[in-house]
């Protein structure tokens, strides 16, 4: 019984899991039940919600937690946690490509809700917190 259970919720959580790539001017949303993926274009950028986690009882994050979320034609996207490309050496300094990321998308002047409220439970350095910063308050 207890077996069932756990492959079901493995099956659930396989199902609503997906990977982005993101590329020079796309990002690209698969998962299991859109194996073709879905693309969108930069352009198609809704809004931003960027700053850092306020629950103090998550089983994702944590309070502090930096998180960056983007809204493509209704879909959210999260983006909070780096994915250094390794043949790429610029990018060997985590959270970079998410500055370059952000620079990319505000050229196309979409709505930002941005806030550094829980910036002090933030445990990263502070060349990160201050990269986070400037995230933020890229309008």
């Amino acid at each position: 019984w207890i077996y069932s259970i756990l492959v079901w919720v493995i099956l659930l959580y396989i199902s609503l899991t997906g990977i982005t790539f993101v590329t020079e001017d796309k990002v690209i949303y698969r998962s299991w039940l859109k194996p073709q993926g879905i693309t969108y274009e930069y352009s198609d950028v809704e809004e931003i919600k960027t700053g850092y986690s306020g629950k103090l009882i998550s089983l994702t994050e944590r309070r502090g937690d930096f998180y960056y979320k983007v809204s493509f034609k209704g879909r959210w996207i999260t983006f909070g946690t780096t994915s250094p490309n390794e043949s790429i050496e610029r990018y060997n300094d985590s959270y970079l490509e998410l500055e370059e990321f952000d620079e990319k998308l505000m050229k196309y002047s979409p709505k930002k809700k941005s806030s550094r409220d829980n910036e002090g439970h933030a445990l990263l350095d502070d060349r990160y917190i201050r990269r986070f910063g400037r995230i933020i308050e890229n309008k």
